[in-house]
């Protein structure tokens, strides 16, 4: 079961909108300055995996790369560093971003944050990600608890903005999705 909730705060120029949606328990937000597009996307996930289990997943670059949509490269290059690439498109905005992602502040089978910076074609992203993991049924599910916080700029933060909350759900249940299958 997964669950998404969208709360949307956009400001070009000068000018003040907002919007809010909510399904379930993921959430998003969004900023746009003349900097580039800032965004908060946090959401739950229950897998019908122990924590033990779902974080050996979560820390095989081989799983991930087949599980994040559109990946074309997670190759290690550090300890808990990873050098990767992606093809993203949502609506007219179509690229390619290469970049690096590190995991820190990592506390085995419970928690991690994933820093990734990134550039490409259509402009940029940094963002960070915090990740939980707490044991339902007696260990028999986990339920899991992301929290991101990004800054896209470029084309991707000016044309990709309202579209992004669509991606942002799709992206995660397409996930999540890979991860239960495993």
């Amino acid at each position: 079961d997964a669950s998404f909730s969208a709360t949307s705060t956009h400001r070009p120029s000068t000018e003040r909108t907002s919007r809010k949606c909510t399904r379930g328990g993921r959430s998003c937000s969004r900023r746009q300055d003349p900097e580039g597009l800032m965004l908060k996307i946090t959401g739950q996930v229950t897998v019908n995996r122990s924590p033990t289990d779902l974080w050996r997943l979560l820390m095989d670059p081989g799983v991930l790369k087949r599980c994040i949509p559109k990946c074309e490269e997670l190759e290690v290059i550090g300890p808990q560093r990873y050098r990767v690439a992606l093809k993203v498109g949502f609506g007219r905005v179509r690229g390619h971003f290469k970049g690096e992602a590190e995991l820190k502040d990592v506390v085995e089978f419970e928690t991690y944050r994933l820093e990734v910076h990134a550039k490409g074609t259509a402009g940029f992203v940094q963002g960070s990600t915090r990740v939980r993991l707490a044991a339902l049924n007696g260990g028999e599910q986990t339920e899991l608890a992301y929290e991101s916080d990004a800054h896209l700029g470029g084309m991707l933060a000016s044309v990709g903005a309202r579209f992004f909350q669509g991606a942002a759900r799709s992206f995660s249940e397409q996930f999540f999705d890979e991860i239960a299958k495993l």
